[in-house]
């Protein structure tokens, strides 16, 4: 749980800091042009796969808690900036960084996200 929290934490920050700027709707807008390049959804894609395959079918308790924290930043970017677009990437965001937590996947793109949330910047 304390995974959960420290990660939608990280993604609140990052999403708060963004909103301080006047031109924030701007700024997404730009964001959100940067995340659908071939490099970072090709990127992204592959960290998810991987990821994915570590899952089995058999882990309640993981895919509840999964669920529960992406729909916990889903709603909270929906309701800052009605941008529902950013809030699914954000919310699937959250779900790869936890699934890399919990089966420590160690994977070198999903760290480099993370890392960009811990340090208040959207990757």
């Amino acid at each position: 749980m304390c995974q959960i929290n420290e990660i939608f934490n990280h993604i609140s920050q990052a999403l708060e800091q963004l909103l301080q700027n006047e031109e924030w709707e701007d700024h997404i807008d730009t964001y959100l042009e940067r995340r659908e390049q071939a490099d970072f959804d090709k990127s992204w894609a592959s960290a998810d796969k991987s990821l994915e395959a570590m899952k089995t079918q058999g882990i309640d308790d993981f895919n509840q808690s999964e669920q529960k924290l992406r729909e916990q930043v889903f709603k909270r970017v929906a309701v800052l900036t009605k941008n529902y677009d950013l809030a699914a990437y954000l919310s699937d965001d959250a779900g790869l960084i936890y699934t890399n937590l919990v089966f420590e996947g160690n994977n070198p793109f999903v760290n480099q996200l993370y890392g960009a949330y811990k340090l208040v910047q959207l990757p």
